[in-house]
C-alpha cells in the first residue's frame, strides 16, 4: 500500500515538486515507462504510431534524465518527441488510460499549455482510474538514488493485478512480433528488468532528425522506416567499438575484385537467396516467439540474432547492383566489407543456435545454415571442399554438412582458403 495522498493529477504534480528538476524527471520518466502497456488499449488503426511516439517520447525522456543534463539536442528532441505524442494524443481520447498515459507524457516534457490549469490532466487522470500499484512503484523510485535508479526493476517486485499484467503480455507480444520492433523491444527489457542500457547509443537514436520520424506514413512502414535509421546508428555504434573484433584490416585490392567478378555473374541469384532466406527467418522468428520450453532471455536473445542476421540480408539486397548494369567499384567495396564485417560473427551465432543442446526445440534450421553460407561462397568466400563435395556426392546429410560448415575447425579451414586467394 502506497503512502501517497494522492487523488488527482493536482496532488501528483504538487508531489512531484517536492524534487528537484532532474530528479523529478527521472520519476516522470519512470511513471511514463509504467503506462507503455497501456498503448495496446487503442485500437488497431492507431496502435503501431501511437505505440511508436510513445515510446520514443519516453526513450528521450529517459535518456535526457539519465544525462543529468539539457544539452540542445536532446531538448529539442524532447519537445518534438512530446509535441507529436500530445497531437496524436486526440486520437485516442475514447480510451482512458491511453489517453493520459499521453498527456502526463507530453506533460512530462512542459509541452501542454495550461490555460485550463490542471483541469484537462485531471480529468484524463481520473477517469484513468490507474491501479495503486503505479504509487507504490512511484514511492520506491523516489527512495533511490538519482545515478542508480535505472537499475532497479521497473516494479520493484510489485505484483501487478490481472488487468495490468494482461496489457503488459499483450505489448511484449506486440513488440516480438516484427523484426522492426526489434529496438524498443530491448529497450523496453530493458527498463522492466532493471538491466544496463547502452545510453550513448539511446542518445544517439533520441537525436535522429525529426524528418525520419516524421516519415512515411501512419502504419507500419512509419516503423520501418524509423527502423531502418536505428539501425544505422547501431551499425556506425558496433563499428566504432568494434572495429577490431569484426573487420581486421579493409579489404584488399584482391577481394573487392573478387567479390566485383562474383557479383557480376551472381547477382541475380544472390537477390532470389536473399529474399528466400528473409522468408525463411521470418518463418523461424515465429518459431522461436512460440516456444516454451526457451528460458525468456535466450529466446530474447535469439529474436536479436535473427533479427540482425534479416537486417544484415536486407542490406545486402541494397548493396546489389541494379538489374542490367555492371556493379560500380563502390558497390563491390561496400559488399567486400559486408562479408568481412558479418561472416565470420553470423558463422560463429549460426552455430550456436544450430546446437540443439543450447537451444532445444527452437534450432537454427540447416536450411538457414545452408543459404546463407552460400551466400557467402558466391561473394566469394570459400568452403571446405570435402563437405561440399560430399554434399554432391550424398555421402553426408544436409543437418551434418551444415555443422561441418559451422564448426570452429570448418571456419578456420574456410578463412585460410579465402585468404590464400586473397
Amino acid at each position: 500500500m502506497s503512502n501517497l495522498n494522492i487523488s488527482n493529477f493536482a496532488d501528483l504534480d504538487k508531489w512531484l515538486g517536492n524534487y528537484d528538476a532532474n530528479q523529478r524527471r527521472i520519476l516522470e520518466a519512470r511513471f511514463a515507462a509504467r503506462m507503455l502497456p497501456y498503448t495496446t488499449d487503442t485500437t488497431e488503426e492507431f496502435q503501431t504510431r501511437f505505440t511508436l511516439k510513445s515510446f520514443r517520447a519516453v526513450l528521450t525522456l529517459s535518456t535526457i534524465s539519465k544525462n543529468s543534463g539539457s544539452s540542445g539536442s536532446l531538448t529539442d528532441a524532447l519537445k518534438h518527441s512530446a509535441t507529436d505524442l500530445s497531437s496524436y494524443s486526440g486520437r485516442i481520447q475514447d480510451e482512458p488510460r491511453a489517453f493520459f498515459a499521453a498527456q502526463f507524457t507530453a506533460d512530462a516534457a512542459g509541452q501542454i499549455k495550461r490555460s485550463d490549469g490542471n483541469k484537462k490532466l485531471d480529468r484524463a487522470f481520473l477517469e484513468s482510474k490507474l491501479p495503486e500499484v503505479f504509487m507504490q512503484a512511484l514511492e520506491l523510485d523516489s527512495d533511490e538514488s538519482v545515478d542508480k535508479v535505472f537499475e532497479f526493476p521497473l516494479w520493484h517486485g510489485i505484483i501487478c493485478p490481472n488487468d495490468l499484467k494482461a496489457s503488459q503480455d499483450k505489448l511484449t507480444d506486440f513488440l516480438s512480433s516484427q523484426s522492426h520492433w526489434r529496438f524498443w523491444r530491448r529497450f523496453y527489457s530493458g527498463l522492466w528488468e532493471g538491466h544496463p542500457q547502452d545510453w550513448s547509443l539511446n542518445t544517439q537514436i533520441a537525436n535522429i532528425p525529426q524528418g525520419v520520424w516524421d516519415g512515411r506514413g501512419e502504419g507500419e512502414g512509419a516503423v520501418v522506416y524509423v527502423a531502418g535509421a536505428i539501425q544505422e546508428v547501431e551499425t556506425r555504434a558496433k563499428n566504432e567499438t568494434s572495429n577490431a573484433t569484426l573487420i581486421q584490416a579493409p579489404p584488399s585490392a584482391n577481394e573487392i575484385a573478387r567479390v566485383l567478378q562474383r557479383v557480376g555473374i551472381n547477382r541475380d541469384a544472390l537477390a532470389v537467396s536473399a529474399a528466400g532466406l528473409l522468408e525463411q527467418l521470418n518463418s523461424f522468428r515465429e518459431v522461436v516467439r512460440g516456444s516454451n520450453s526457451l528460458d525468456i532471455d535466450i529466446r530474447d536473445e535469439m529474436l536479436d540474432f535473427v533479427d540482425d542476421l534479416s537486417s544484415s540480408l536486407t542490406t545486402l539486397l541494397q548493396s546489389l547492383p541494379i538489374p542490367g548494369q555492371a556493379p560500380s567499384e563502390e558497390e563491390a567495396h561496400r559488399l567486400a566489407v559486408w562479408l568481412k564485417t558479418y561472416w565470420s560473427h553470423t558463422k560463429h551465432n549460426l552455430a550456436k543456435y544450430g546446437d540443439a543442446k543450447k537451444v532445444s526445440d527452437a534450432t537454427v534450421p540447416t536450411g538457414i545454415i545452408l543459404g546463407f553460407t552460400g551466400i557467402g561462397a558466391m561473394l566469394g568466400s570459400s568452403l571446405t571442399g570435402a563437405v561440399v563435395g560430399q554434399l554432391i556426392t550424398n555421402q553426408i546429410k544436409p543437418a551434418d554438412a551444415a555443422k561441418a560448415l559451422t564448426s570452429p575447425k570448418g571456419a578456420a579451414q574456410n578463412d585460410q582458403l579465402s585468404e590464400s586467394k586473397s
